[in-house]
């Protein structure tokens, strides 16, 4: 695994997705971060240790960002999906308050 940064003051909450029966060891995390003022839900998606992708949503309420990581995590989740990735949620953190 590789750190990603996803923690400190201004991260309100996030999570950290495995997928546990594949060799590439593919993992899947999401945060959301407050940002002058507004929320970025931020994700990053990864194998072998290696970052594939990284996107980044910027909402104006942290209730708005919390639908829409929530959401994610659903869909990412879903043992129904088309993918034949089937994550698991490994973690779930949240700051209290938030």
């Amino acid at each position: 695994m590789i750190p990603i940064e996803a923690s400190g003051p201004k991260v309100v909450k996030n999570a950290h997705l495995v997928v546990f029966d594949t060799l590439r060891q593919t993992f899947y995390s999401i945060w959301i971060k407050e940002h002058c003022g507004k929320y970025r839900v931020r994700k990053a998606s990864a194998a072998r240790g290696r970052v594939w992708d990284e996107r980044t949503w910027e909402f104006v309420s942290l209730d708005e960002a919390e639908r829409f990581f929530n959401r994610r995590i659903r869909e990412k989740t879903d043992p129904k999906r088309r993918s034949p990735r089937k994550y698991t949620l490994k973690h779930l953190l949240s700051k209290e308050g938030a």
